[in-house]
């Protein structure tokens, strides 16, 4: 079974014990949740990259996506944020 099979499974568990409902999105139509094809693009685009991993390297890329998230949420400007990173906007809200 492949790996995503699991990992939507969980999301789902833990969505569930949230009692939040997942609203799914027909495949085809990205424009129906342009946030997420935005952060998948930027992912892939200054990450990952464009290649297709095999499972075994799953596990190498692990510290690669959690520095990249690091970035993203506190360093990386924004667009929808007036070009400016998401740290500095918490910093004015709170």
């Amino acid at each position: 079974m492949p790996i995503c099979i699991f990992f939507i499974i969980k999301i789902i568990i833990g969505l569930s014990n949230l009692q939040i409902k997942p609203l799914f999105v027909e495949p085809g139509t990205p424009w129906e949740n342009g946030y997420v094809e935005s952060f998948n693009r930027s992912l892939r685009k200054e990450c990952l990259g464009w290649i297709k991993y095999q499972e075994s390297e799953i596990p190498g890329l692990t510290h690669c996506v959690e520095e990249w998230l690091r970035y993203y949420h506190y360093v990386r400007p924004h667009i929808s944020l007036g070009i400016r990173p998401p740290l500095e906007i918490e910093s004015v809200t709170f």
